[in-house]
C-alpha cells in the first residue's frame, strides 16, 4: 500500500473511497496470534522499515485474492501452513488510533482521511497496486 488509489492509472484501486464502512485486511503472522487464532495486539504495529501499516482492502479484493496474495509473498518457504487475516473496518482503526492519541481527519474533496499532524497531508490510509484484470 505504497500509493494513494488516485495514483494508480489503470489499477482497480483507481476511484475507491475509504469510508468508515470499509472492511480492512490484516495478515496475522504466526508470533502474532493468541489462543483461538486471535491477532495480538502486536499484529497491528506497522512492519519493520513500514511508516504505515500495510492492509488489504475488501473493496478492492475479495478474501480468497487477500489470502492468496498473503501466502504468496509471507507463507511461501514456511512449510505450507495456514494463514491468518484479520478483518476490521476503519471506523474500528479510527476508534484504535484515536485512542492513542493521534488525530485524524477527512477530507471531502480527497474523500480519504488524513493524520491531522500541522499540515494534514499524509494520508492515513493507502491502496498498494493492484493491476486490473
Amino acid at each position: 500500500m505504497a500509493l494513494s488509489s488516485r495514483d494508480q492509472p489503470g489499477s482497480r484501486t483507481q476511484n475507491v473511497k475509504f469510508n468508515e464502512r470499509t472492511e480492512l485486511a490484516r495478515y496475522i503472522d504466526e508470533d502474532q496470534r493468541l489462543s483461538g487464532n486471535r491477532p495480538a495486539s502486536s499484529a497491528f504495529l506497522a512492519n519493520p522499515g513500514d511508516t504505515h501499516l500495510s492492509v488489504n482492502s475488501r473493496d478492492i479484493e475479495n478474501l480468497d485474492q487477500i489470502a492468496s496474495y498473503f501466502y504468496a509473498i509471507l507463507q511461501e518457504n514456511k512449510n505450507n501452513r495456514a494463514i491468518a487475516v484479520a478483518l476490521h473496518r476503519i471506523a474500528t482503526y479510527n476508534d484504535e488510533i484515536r485512542k492513542v492519541g493521534v488525530s485524524l481527519v477527512y477530507r471531502t474533496q480527497d474523500e480519504m482521511w488524513f493524520f491531522a499532524d500541522a499540515d494534514a497531508s499524509q494520508p492515513a490510509y493507502r491502496h498498494r497496486p493492484v493491476p486490473s484484470m
